[in-house]
């Protein structure tokens, strides 16, 4: 969890999933049961990310505002409350 103005925020991490195990839906449902009860939540995603990007939109996230992270173009993306 971190503070954003104030609010707790909550975010799950850096996750990778085995590409043998991508596609499957598993990632969507562990992160839809861990921000059922963790909200509001918050992620930052690679620009170039578009799998993560389209499974976050899927979970209610929406894109934010722009943050290089170590020089890699990305987004904050938020889940309100």
């Amino acid at each position: 969890k971190s503070k954003i103005k104030g609010v707790t925020h909550y975010r799950a991490g850096a996750l990778y999933l085995h590409p043998n195990w991508q596609g499957k839906g598993i990632m969507k449902a562990v992160l839809s049961a861990y921000f059922e009860n963790h909200r509001p939540g918050f992620a930052w995603i690679e620009d170039d990310n578009a799998p993560s990007a389209a499974l976050f939109t899927a979970l209610g996230f929406f894109k934010e505002k722009p943050k290089d992270h170590d020089g890699v173009p990305g987004h904050w993306w938020m889940l309100s409350k």
